[in-house]
């Protein structure tokens, strides 16, 4: 009885296992990838990025972009990067087709806030994540965001810190 017990709960381990290797196996059908010219800058001071989104699967990817306000499309790993709202009177999601190895490419504005306490940080490492939203089944968008798919990493060095040497 013991035994056949012991297998029965092998058996239920195994198909759980199974099923959650599975979707953590999936892949992102895109890639998301930032740059910066800038290297460097003053805690505070805004700089740009520039932001990659590429299909990398072979179906055509539908993506749900904000119009006027696209740093509300992302979200940041680090709590010293800040993204920069953008000044809009009428705000919208356009709906983007990306076709297999299509690219949209749009321009963030950040900042890097270090606080006092932490004035001696001369180096911040962070990703940029693209927000996807759910839709209905009407293929509105709603405001709930289904996955989250990170960049690369960027660092940027902290420029004239209080107790840095010139």
């Amino acid at each position: 009885m013991k035994t056949h017990r012991v297998e029965l709960w092998c058996k239920v381990l195994m198909i759980v296992l199974l099923f959650s290797c599975t979707s953590y196996a999936q892949e992102s059908a895109l890639r998301v990838e930032i740059k910066s010219e800038q290297r460097s800058v003053k805690t505070g001071e805004s700089f740009e990025v520039t932001t990659q989104i590429v299909n990398i699967s072979q179906k055509d990817q539908h993506l749900q972009i904000w119009a006027c306000s696209y740093s509300d499309n992302w979200v940041t790993d680090n709590p010293y990067v800040h993204l920069n709202g953008e000044p809009c009177n009428k705000n919208f999601i356009g709906n983007v087709v990306l076709k297999r190895g299509e690219v949209y490419e749009n321009r963030l504005s950040l900042n890097i806030t270090v606080s006092a306490e932490e004035i001696l940080v001369e180096e911040v490492t962070f990703k940029l994540g693209f927000k996807l939203f759910d839709k209905t089944a009407k293929d509105e968008v709603i405001s709930d965001v289904s996955a989250v798919i990170w960049s690369n990493p960027m660092s940027m060095k902290i420029k004239e810190n209080l107790f840095q040497t010139k």
